[in-house]
């Protein structure tokens, strides 16, 4: 596939890799007017990993659709737009985690389960990959970008008047600018020499598709028996253990799929369980899964539809994000672990800060490297974060009642950053003003967890210092320090009901949306400081018509109704989903 023509012309953007990510940015530049062209040495469809949606991406692909009024970016937000990607992803209405111990059933106490709120706009989704990146490549063709597949990058030249790249078939590609999207193996951390590794998580990694992957509940315990609202085949489950953690990503979890393939990957900690050479990567898995047999009981039957993939570390980050002529974007510039999905937010929230500058410098011819400060500021910041987090999760692994006590804390953080996002969108609806988006980003201080408030940023910088000196070998001093951990969790007053409901159940509530959660005083919009940071000056009443409103606009049946095949001005700005 090739959309445009390849010639001698320079391009303003060059991007390599045609992912979500550098799809993506094509898409919003090309709308723009910018002269793109994506470099991509495979052929889509193609296979990827990164398949479980979170509710800070979602927000991010609303945000982007609407800024750059590109309606398809959002395709992927939640359940209600499977009418228009197809039956081939899955659903996703939570985060569920399995403790488990070597040699022991698991035990149905030890279950956590994080559900993802069905209001306003649906659940999450599965994404099965090949087919998203292809769309968003297809996407980015659509919108004016060319894009040139099966071309290896031989070489690039890059200096004060531009960007040379050599194509190992012999073509030339000139741009004013170009922006690596390629992922680990990226040309320009290779050519700079840019990796580090310097970095407190440690997991490697053994993945696959697979099929014959039954629903945990038959082989264990119903989901009546465990309490909780959903059916764990009905979201991400996550099989936890000290030293690492295995996923259990379905395709085939409703009525409508028909794809009836599984994802299912091991993460490992090599400190705790050091690679088996001697052993094929399927070896080694099966080997593995034997040590616990909750886990193995749902897995010993799976059959792979593709080789097993097996990767030595996989945590690596870079010494700089931004250079002459260039930055990096998303993988590109660094990877944690996919325990909490983090990693197309990363990339979302990068494009979110990179693009208007990108923009910006295209119009004004000038691309100097202080000019994109902020946005390498903002992509450490958040890398700094999911280190830190997930390093910090695999010291909870070792006990349950530690773990127990992070997921809260977890939960808390990812609330707090999708509530922030979700009202900065309000914000600028508010303001009647789209493009105030990127403006407000610039007046917090978001970190990947937490929206920027500073009261959970003290209290997650006392959790970390906690569980970093937990010994764990003295069962008495994690009783106590976990217990530690529960009491200041218990005296932020701050913290929504919603989620202190959470301190003593297994899930959150799943209730609907109700007037309750608008109460002045432990409702959502919660105390002073806390209404002040996430709601600022927005009207109560103004705030409960923007819900529904929203919850129409972005319904199943609005958006099966529509199929965007125009648009309409309403009193702020294209809506999504609304015709002319």
């Amino acid at each position: 596939m090739r959309g445009g023509q390849v010639d001698q012309q320079r391009y303003d953007i060059a991007i390599i890799g045609s992912g979500i990510g550098g799809s993506i940015l094509a898409t919003i530049l090309s709308k723009e007017g910018v002269r793109v062209v994506v470099i991509e040495e495979s052929q889509h469809p193609k296979f990827a990993i990164g398949e479980s949606m979170i509710l800070e991406s979602s927000e991010i692909f609303r945000q982007l659709a609407e800024t750059y009024d590109i309606p398809e970016i959002a395709y992927y937000s939640s359940e209600n737009f499977k009418s228009l990607v197809g039956s081939a992803h899955g659903i996703k209405r939570h985060f569920s985690y399995m403790y488990h111990k070597k040699d022991q059933e698991e035990n149905p106490g030890e279950l956590m389960m994080a559900n993802i709120p069905k209001e306003p706009y649906g659940h999450e989704m599965h994404i099965y990959r090949q087919d998203c990146d292809y769309f968003y490549c297809a996407l980015a063709i659509k919108y004016g970008a060319t894009v040139i597949q099966n071309s290896k990058i031989q070489d690039l030249e890059i200096d004060h008047s531009g960007v040379e790249l050599k194509l190992a078939n012999g073509k030339t590609i000139h741009s004013s600018y170009v922006v690596d999207a390629s992922g680990f193996r990226s040309i320009l951390a290779n050519k700079y020499k840019l990796r580090k590794y310097d970095l407190e998580t440690h997991s490697r990694a053994i993945f696959t598709h697979a099929v014959n992957v039954p629903s945990f509940h038959k082989v264990a315990n119903t989901q009546e028996e465990y309490g909780i609202p959903y059916s764990l085949h009905e979201g991400t489950l996550h099989h936890v253990f000290e030293g690492g953690w295995l996923w259990i990503i379905p395709f085939d979890n409703h009525k409508d799929t028909t794809n009836h393939l599984c994802s299912i990957g091991l993460l490992l900690d090599p400190r705790v369980y050091p690679e088996r050479s001697e052993l094929s990567a399927e070896e080694e898995f099966f080997e593995f899964i034997l040590k616990f047999p909750g886990i193995n009981k749902q897995l010993k039957n799976c059959k792979s539809v593709r080789d097993w993939t097996r990767t030595g570390r996989i945590q690596y980050s870079t010494k700089k994000v931004i250079g002459e002529r260039f930055c990096l974007l998303g993988h590109a510039a660094g990877f944690i672990d996919p325990l909490f999905s983090k990693g197309l937010y990363i990339t979302l929230t990068s494009i979110h800060t990179l693009a208007p500058q990108i923009i910006k410098s295209v119009k004004e011819n000038n691309f100097e490297t202080a000019r994109y400060q902020n946005y390498e500021d903002t992509v450490f910041r958040f890398i700094e974060a999911n280190d830190k987090l997930i390093a910090r999760a695999y010291k909870s692994f070792t006990d349950f009642r530690v773990w127990r006590k992070f997921v809260v804390l977890w939960v808390l953080g990812a609330y707090l950053e999708y509530l922030k996002l979700t009202l900065l969108r309000f914000k600028a609806h508010y303001s009647d003003n789209k493009r105030d988006m990127y403006s407000y980003y610039s007046e917090i201080d978001l970190r990947l967890v937490g929206g920027g408030f500073e009261k959970f940023n003290e209290l997650e910088k006392k959790v970390y210092e906690i569980l970093d000196s937990i010994n764990f070998e003295d069962t008495q001093d994690v009783e106590e320090k976990s217990q530690h951990i529960f009491s200041i969790l218990l005296k932020s007053a701050w913290i929504p009901f919603a989620i202190r409901r959470y301190f003593v159940e297994n899930h959150l509530n799943s209730n609907q949306f109700n007037l309750a959660f608008l109460k002045n005083k432990g409702g959502i919009l919660g105390t002073t400081e806390y209404r002040r940071h996430f709601f600022g000056e927005l009207p109560t009443l103004w705030l409960l018509r923007e819900f529904f409103y929203e919850k129409y606009r972005y319904s199943a049946a609005n958006l099966k109704k529509k199929k965007f095949n125009a648009y309409e001005k309403f009193d702020r700005f294209v809506h999504i989903g609304e015709t002319v």
